[in-house]
């Protein structure tokens, strides 16, 4: 039988080898964004994407090592939604302008080096 003290070390290090485990494979899926280039994405799209997939994947991961040990995943489930509420009110307009950014990039109105004249400017 198993003391609470080792139940707990063997629960932390399963934890840690999750983690390191989890930044390894991160950092290799991070690698394979460079395929986007290649396949015809927009160039200024592709470092935008790979690092929101890459912070993502790794608050994913984080949420889930903090949760194999003794601490629930609820309480930081809170925290994110508590956080993203707040940004999204405190950034209500720029969040709107980074979408249709987003958009004119994914549907490329415009390409990069194209010259744009506005009120014959």
């Amino acid at each position: 039988m198993l003391t609470l003290k080792q139940q707990l070390d063997a629960s932390y290090f399963c934890a840690c080898v999750l983690l390191f485990m989890g930044l390894w494979l991160i950092g290799y899926l991070s690698r394979w964004v460079k395929i986007l280039d290649k396949n015809k994405v927009e160039p200024t799209l592709t470092p935008f994407s790979a690092t929101a997939a890459n912070l993502s994947l790794k608050i994913l991961l984080f949420i889930s090592v903090a949760g194999h040990g003794r601490h629930t995943n609820h309480f930081f489930s809170l925290i994110i939604i508590g956080v993203s509420i707040a940004v999204t009110w405190d950034f209500n307009g720029s969040l709107g302008n980074l979408t249709s950014g987003i958009m004119l990039l994914i549907f490329r109105f415009f390409k990069l080096g194209d010259n744009i004249k506005i009120n014959n400017v």
